[in-house]
């Protein structure tokens, strides 16, 4: 097995253990835990697209276990069924922005650790260079997936203005809308950056693009599913 997806499968690994403990702790909240609560591991994602950026053996795994641990000690917190009982802000709020502040901390301060503890570790050669073209139209797919979530937000006030016009509710205001649709936009393309990277790097290795482009165009299409699926979907289906 790769030495990069062995990375991918222990850091997730790591990460679930915060489900695991959360589950066995608070068997109340164990179903959550182990079904929504995997949500929580989507902003790891991103951050071990980074990782695995890493030509340095100690920075790429220090920086990787390092966000997986954060990861764990995130998901353990959030879903103490305690905070659950009412909407989570802070749940949505990490699983949408975490990884920028939370294991994107976590993964500097590991990686400058794995540095310091293999000082002599030998750095992985370069891949060999291989073109961008044609990588960046299939990000043309969650573009069309958060146009359609915003269309399915505009159709969903506009009912609700209808339904309750007589409490003279205001128009849907467009901007409020898109600013609503954008962090679930954010959210995909950073979540698409972990089978960006394993792709690119697969392709880059085979010194050819396909069959590894095509694999691009089927997650991202997978991916952009899920999100309209989960959030527009029940917006125009009601």
């Amino acid at each position: 097995m790769n030495e990069r997806v062995r990375l991918v499968l222990t850091t997730l690994g790591v990460a679930f253990l915060g489900n695991l403990a959360r589950a066995a702790v608070s068997p109340e909240g164990a179903g959550l835990a182990l079904t929504f609560g995997s949500f929580l591991l989507l902003p790891l994602l991103p951050v071990l697209a980074l990782a695995l950026q890493q030509r340095h053996p100690g920075v790429r795994w220090g920086a990787g276990l390092a966000a997986a641990l954060a990861s764990a000690l995130c998901s353990f917190v959030l879903l103490d069924p305690q905070h659950n009982q009412d909407a989570n802000i802070g749940l949505g709020l990490y699983v949408t922005f975490g990884w920028v502040p939370v294991l994107g901390g976590a993964a500097l301060l590991g990686g400058l650790l794995g540095r310091l503890a293999l000082p002599h570790a030998p750095t992985d050669p370069p891949l060999p260079p291989l073109a961008w073209r044609g990588w960046g139209w299939p990000l043309v797919l969650p573009l069309l997936g958060a146009a359609l979530n915003l269309w399915a937000e505009w159709r969903l006030s506009q009912r609700v203005q209808a339904e309750f016009s007589h409490d003279h509710i205001p128009a849907p205001d467009l901007l409020a809308l898109l600013a609503a649709t954008l962090p679930l936009l954010l959210l995909l393309l950073a979540v698409s950056a972990l089978p960006l990277t394993l792709l690119r790097n697969a392709a880059q290795r085979r010194g050819q693009a396909q069959p590894f482009l095509a694999w691009w165009w089927v997650t991202l299409g997978l991916l952009t599913l899920a999100q309209v699926w989960w959030t527009a979907w029940p917006r125009l289906a009601g």
